[in-house]
């Protein structure tokens, strides 16, 4: 019985890991969400490379609600940058901490 006892600790564990690394990117992909100009969108490595290769200041893009918004590309640009920074930031950091528990009574 104690190798059962074992087995089912560590499988509680794995997913009780499972279940704090699925919340910390869920919690990542909604600090990935900005707004501007009334419009809702990603700020992803995506739109950032988009951006940074519109040439005109102004522009129409669709948002996540499928909504065409106008937007003034250096200012989303700024605000994606740092939307993505904080988030992926943010993700590393717990990542690594998620990584360093070993038991599942830890998570």
């Amino acid at each position: 019985m104690e190798k059962v006892d074992k087995l089912e600790q560590y499988a509680q564990a794995k997913f009780e890991h499972a279940v704090a690394k699925r919340n910390i990117k869920e919690r990542v992909e909604a600090e990935l969400h900005i707004t501007h100009n009334g419009g809702m969108f990603r700020a992803d490595q995506n739109l950032i490379a988009f951006l940074n290769s519109w040439e005109e200041s102004s522009l129409y893009m669709i948002d996540l609600y499928d909504n065409p918004i106008q937007v003034d590309r250096k200012t989303l640009l700024t605000e994606a940058k740092r939307a993505n920074q904080y988030a992926i930031n943010s993700y590393y950091t717990d990542y690594e901490q998620l990584k360093k528990i070993r038991r599942g009574s830890q998570v």
